[in-house]
């Protein structure tokens, strides 16, 4: 004997037809996931990192490191060259070779001579990578006002720990510099000053001991008072 098969509801069409869309759906999103984890594995990720700071321009300041008379032009292109220029990536390169070699594209830790000097294998691999990172850094000059200036160091690399520790690096080492620079000026003027007072000292005593020496040899013929010569005429 046939079994009947009972008559579906137009609820139990909807029913049927969400799940088998459900189902194309988780289909596709799994799909569409391993796409992506194979597109990531075969395509270069980069990460930029920017750090911005600000530079107030300040009179005794300028003066102090010989800028006050330096157009907008040389100021911006010595302040580059102070920030990313090809001794501070250096220096940072430097100071990231050991924590982060195999970041930097290094099979080992450079080998050094006499505890300073790179080899000659070691420094035509730190010339090329620092080549490398001079050409991923840019700087920007967002805001340029009288008194206050915005300056951004953007860096651009394929592992994001370095994209946000070498701008961070630029910025803290230029800072450093221009600190050690003004202290290193104002030790200088500060040193130019005392000898000036020091012999400014010995010649304000020399004219008064001169001074009290002529007036107790001519004690009496120095007048008191204006009118005092006169009377004696």
């Amino acid at each position: 004997m046939s079994r009947k098969s009972e008559k579906k509801t137009p609820f139990d069409v909807l029913k049927t037809a969400y799940r088998r869309r459900k189902l194309l759906f988780l289909l596709g999103a799994s799909l569409a996931a391993i796409v992506v984890l194979l597109g990531a594995t075969f395509l270069k990720v980069e990460y930029t990192g920017t750090t911005v700071f600000m530079r107030r321009s300040d009179a005794a300041a300028e003066q102090t490191l010989g800028r006050g008379t330096e157009s907008c032009g040389t100021i911006k292109q010595t302040l580059k060259h102070q920030l990313v220029g090809r001794e501070a990536v250096e220096k940072v390169f430097d100071e990231f070779a050991d924590k982060f070699t195999k970041e930097l594209g290094l099979k080992k830790k450079l080998e050094y001579v006499k505890g300073k000097y790179l080899s000659p294998e070691g420094q035509m691999t730190r010339q090329k990578i620092v080549r490398e990172l001079l050409k991923d850094i840019k700087v920007d000059w967002p805001v340029r006002e009288k008194d206050v200036d915005q300056i951004s160091v953007s860096f651009t690399h394929r592992n994001s720990n370095l994209a946000h520790k070498i701008p961070n690096a630029l910025v803290k080492n230029y800072i450093d510099s221009v600190f050690k620079e003004i202290i290193k000026r104002l030790t200088a003027s500060r040193d130019f000053l005392i000898k000036q007072v020091g012999k400014c000292k010995g010649r304000v005593d020399d004219a008064t001991r001169r001074k009290i020496e002529f007036e107790a040899d001519h004690a009496g013929a120095m007048p008191e008072s204006p009118g005092a010569l006169h009377e004696r005429i």
